[in-house]
């Protein structure tokens, strides 16, 4: 089909981050990262530090068939922002489809439901041996199911719809003692025209000296900073959309003045099943202002208004997030201490 004055159906979703100009580095590829030995985890999840510093684990017994471990983390950015991917999925279709329905209420009987409780409980018990942060009393237990219904978006509007929000600035949500943020995707979706599409949040990185400003007049997502340098970073956001995308939009392109922004950054595409997980706070105890983040919509731009969007699929993810524990916050400092110490964890392990 070819591609007439706007293409029948642009559709979106992912997860973006943008680093700033003067923190950036080339964001490396899977060829060139370092790795660990494969993780091989059992049921006692006992640990053993090999010779080189990294962490193995114990062989014994299995965990149930529904949830597995990845072989590791692969890195997606340069400190200072610490954003990982696990190299294969956790858990199948069928497990994915299986937590969408328990999350909507659409489980059919109680020994699904059980089921469907269960397989979360696996996937706790990856989070918390890939990020190193054993679970404990006080921490949240059930994630944050969040769906993106497709909408059909006017061409004038389309900016606007992309990131309804901005970007999140408040990254642990309120919560004092939260430090990383993981993400399971429970859909496959991807950009593009017609029949191509993918969907799915966007993380995007920016420069932090505006958010103890934000965090003192208790603004908590870019939009609502639209004198000062929201509407910036954002475009530093948009500017990673248009250049993946900038074969399709031929007809809105005169809307991304600012494709070669200052800020510069990564998209991070849904893949059903597979594990995201990101620091949120650096090592001084502090926001990461790199992890600042925001979700893409599934934005259907279309010249048909009766175009058909149930063909155009939705984007499910979990959301978790791991704390440190209150009782080892013992003064100040003791924060920070402890968020150092899960970072230089991830680093000595994954990078």
């Amino acid at each position: 089909m070819a591609v007439q004055s706007l293409v029948k159906a642009l559709r979106l979703p992912c997860l973006v981050m943008l680093a700033s100009a003067f923190t950036a580095k080339p964001t490396p590829t899977a060829q060139t990262c370092r790795f660990v030995p494969p993780l091989f985890v059992g049921t006692s999840l006992g640990r053993a530090s090999t010779s080189t510093g990294h962490t193995e684990y114990d062989t014994t017994g299995t965990l149930p068939s529904h949830a597995t471990f990845p072989t590791t983390m692969v890195p997606l950015s340069r400190p200072p922002l610490l954003l990982l991917k696990s190299s294969s999925p956790l858990i199948s279709k069928d497990g994915c489809d299986l937590l969408s329905r328990y999350f909507e209420q659409r489980t059919t009987n109680e020994q699904e439901s059980q089921k469907a409780e269960m397989l979360l409980q696996e996937v706790h018990s990856v989070i918390n041996t890939v990020t190193n942060c054993p679970h404990h009393q006080g921490e949240m237990t059930k994630p944050r199911y969040v769906k993106y219904i497709p909408k059909l978006v006017d061409k004038g509007l389309f900016l606007d719809a992309l990131l309804p929000d901005g970007l999140h600035v408040d990254t642990n949500n309120g919560k004092l003692f939260r430090h990383i943020t993981a993400i399971l995707y429970l859909t496959t979706n991807k950009d593009g025209f017609i029949d191509d599409y993918r969907s799915d949040g966007n993380l995007t990185l920016v420069a932090g000296r505006v958010y103890t400003l934000w965090k003192n007049i208790g603004i908590q997502h870019t939009k609502g900073d639209v004198a000062l340098d929201g509407p910036e970073l954002e475009k530093a956001s948009l500017g990673i959309f248009y250049r993946e995308n900038k074969q399709y939009i031929h007809d809105i392109s005169d809307q991304f003045l600012y494709n070669n922004h200052q800020y510069k950054g990564l998209r991070v595409m849904p893949e059903e099943g597979h594990l995201i997980y990101f620091h949120n706070v650096g090592g001084d105890g502090m926001a990461d202002p790199t992890s600042f983040h925001g979700g893409e919509e599934i934005a259907v731009l279309s010249s048909e208004h009766d175009f058909d969007l149930a063909t155009v699929g939705h984007k499910s993810i979990l959301v978790f997030f791991k704390e440190i524990p209150v009782e080892k916050i013992t003064g100040v400092g003791s924060f920070a201490s402890e968020v150092q110490k899960a970072r230089s964890w991830t680093k000595s392990t994954y990078y």
